[in-house]
């Protein structure tokens, strides 16, 4: 009982803690599948039907990653999951909205946008207006986008996830847990002790990184 008190304790202060480990969020997603739709700025296409106009991207399975530390006081540009194409399955258009203003502009000459908005703006009206598939929108069509497409810094494509598609089994959660305790507890520890002497370190790299 005192162990599980001391676990439950640990886990708090991890979880409220501006840095910790989180190697068991890797291990339980190892064997879960997200299926999504990559976001890249030379693949995306431009569709209506009726009023109503979408960014055609391609959808397929993805896993989803975590950095080893979540740190939000040192390394605060590296705290998101990424997801990373799984299986071998073909790529299948899907159709994501966006709205007529948004349309508009992707058809100018001089016209400008970035994927990380278009992103933010599908997922604003993703719950009203979901996702459609080829066969969904027979009788739109298609139109050239002439603005210029600004990809991420990091030129990896943007993945918009809509669906889990599966679960981790009850044998993998209880290696995560495992994992927990054995490592990603003492890692922690071990990781904010660290922080006071890193600090300096990342400070000046991230100076001459912008002087550069």
């Amino acid at each position: 009982m005192k162990k599980l008190c001391l676990i439950s304790v640990l886990s708090v202060a991890i979880c409220s803690s501006c840095a910790y480990m989180q190697s068991n969020k890797n291990i339980t997603e190892a064997g879960v599948q997200y299926e999504g739709c990559s976001l890249k700025a030379t693949e995306l296409g431009l569709y209506n039907k009726g009023s109503q106009w979408y960014i055609k991207a391609n959808a397929q399975q993805y896993s989803k990653r975590y950095p080893l530390f979540h740190d939000s006081m040192l390394l605060t540009d590296n705290n998101a999951p990424h997801f990373k194409k799984s299986g071998h399955a073909e790529p299948v258009a899907c159709y994501l909205p966006i709205s007529a203003g948004t349309a508009a502009t992707l058809q100018m000459e001089n016209g400008y946008a970035n994927v990380i908005d278009l992103q933010d703006e599908i997922s604003r009206l993703l719950p009203e207006r979901p996702i459609r598939y080829a066969h969904e929108l027979r009788g739109g069509a298609n139109h050239r986008i002439a603005a210029h497409i600004e990809q991420a810094d990091t030129e990896e494509p943007a993945v918009l996830t809509f669906k889990q598609v599966n679960e981790p089994s009850t044998a993998r959660r209880a290696l995560a847990t495992a994992d927990f305790i054995l490592l990603d507890i003492p890692g922690t520890l071990a990781y904010n002790v660290a922080i006071p002497v890193m600090a300096p370190f990342v400070f000046f790299s991230e100076f001459l990184s912008e002087e550069n």
